[in-house]
């Protein structure tokens, strides 16, 4: 049989179509899916299915998915469990490429129903292997230790001891250790071993690598997710995601607090990471760890190649607008992430696939996830904070939520403005 087939062959019930709907919604919400993005593949496969768009309601919670066909012969109501979460942008990109084609080519339901099935049993097997992904989130935090202005010892010393965290909360993981836990021992590890690179450091900026050596944790897409589902109107989803970015962002938050336990450290969360003076080493090192984020989120190594310019142009955009003419951060971050956005949306047709498998690693280095566990670690030491230190620690969160903000923003214009504006243009062409 060849997948062009037409052919209803094994004559889906209204509740196979359901179950099917609901498997990709599973695998898309495990993945790192936003729901805007869930709900749209799901409409996609509905329409493949022969489902009317007016028949169908789909409710998401983040932890559950809920759908409804109400039919002029009868109604049925399914719902699913979504218990695992991580980010496999590879599972995204093959249901994204599976829906486009069945559309397109009509495939018969077997068909369609056996490739569902080998994306599903593909999904548990990563991309790249678990020491491969270690490796390239010591790189991305060694990266960012350059973003902040660390020189190549710091640097060094900070992938080092990102190196020796992921190793802790993988084998966290392994052990079936809850993952918050997992999260805040290897922060805490990470941390007492970059302290341990001061004690030993001959570099000229010894306290980066306490800033950055926990960055490979910082929950990047749920935080971008968790802003798209609240502008997009799903709030329970949004505002679930954002509960549990922030008790991702207070497990790290708590390791690096049990490690200053031990650690007899200066104020080196007052440590300035906002670029002074343009480099090309930012933008590169912009570049490298979006690229290490990419083999984190299981992306093919062929959008690599197109990954990396793209994370450089939107820092170079950013530090320029920041530096130059004088912009606020989050303003910066808004105009870098909407300019890398609405180039990736004008390119999509080269290489291929949907816009966000460039653009949400492309826009990592931006997050300012040093600025959100800063927030929590003042919260943490409330009572002992002096009078003056709380109108900073209120600034980081405000400028933080604020970033975030734009970014998002910025990352979504395609989707709010360039499908109304560009695809027109395209079409009269």
């Amino acid at each position: 049989m060849t997948p062009q087939s037409a052919e209803n062959d094994i004559g889906l019930t209204l509740h196979g179509k359901i179950n099917l709907l609901l498997d990709i919604g599973q695998l898309l919400m495990e993945s790192g899916s936003g729901s805007r993005r869930l709900v749209e593949s799901m409409l996609a496969a509905a329409r493949y299915l022969d489902i009317r768009r007016e028949d169908i309601q789909i409710h998401i919670t983040y932890s559950t998915i809920m759908v409804n066909v109400n039919t002029s012969r009868r109604s049925v109501t399914m719902f699913r469990k979504c218990l695992q979460h991580s980010v496999d942008m590879t599972t995204m990109l093959r249901l994204t490429f599976l829906n486009r084609q069945a559309l397109k080519y009509r495939f018969a339901y077997s068909y369609y129903v056996n490739a569902l099935r080998t994306v599903g049993k593909e999904s548990r097997e990563r991309l790249y292997p678990a020491a491969v992904r270690t490796l390239a989130g010591s790189i991305a935090c060694g990266a960012f230790c350059i973003l902040f202005g660390g020189d190549i010892a710091a640097a060094v010393y900070t992938a080092l001891a990102a190196a020796i965290g992921g190793l802790v909360r993988h084998g966290a993981t392994r052990c079936g250790l809850n993952s918050y836990l997992g999260i805040a021992l290897a922060a805490a590890v990470a941390t007492i071993t970059a302290y341990v690179s001061v004690l030993i450091s001959s570099s000229s900026t010894p306290w980066l690598p306490m800033i950055a050596c926990t960055l490979f944790l910082i929950p990047g897409v749920p935080l971008m997710n968790a802003i798209d589902d609240l502008l997009n109107n799903y709030l329970t989803a949004g505002m679930t995601r954002a509960t549990h970015t922030t008790l991702l962002i207070l497990s790290i938050t708590f390791g690096i607090v049990s490690a200053l336990a031990v650690c007899p450290l200066p104020q080196f969360t007052a440590i300035s990471i906002v670029p002074q003076a343009l480099r090309i080493t930012q933008a590169l090192a912009a570049g490298l760890a979006a690229v290490g984020f990419s083999v984190i989120f299981d992306i093919p190594k062929r959008f690599i190649p197109i990954i990396f310019p793209a994370a450089m142009l939107a820092m170079e955009v950013r530090n320029v607008l920041l530096i130059n003419d004088a912009w606020s951060l989050a303003t910066a971050s808004f105009a870098g992430a909407a300019g890398i956005s609405s180039l990736c949306f004008v390119l999509s047709r080269r290489f291929h696939a949907p816009i966000f498998i460039v653009v949400i690693p492309a826009l990592i280095p931006l997050i300012p996830g040093v600025l959100l566990y800063r927030l929590l670690f003042s919260i943490i030491h409330i009572n002992s904070l002096a009078q003056a230190d709380i109108i900073p620690a209120a600034q980081n969160g405000v400028t933080a939520l604020l970033v975030s903000l734009g970014i998002a923003v910025g990352a979504a214009i395609p989707d709010a403005l360039g499908y109304q504006i560009l695809r027109p243009a395209r079409r009269h062409s």
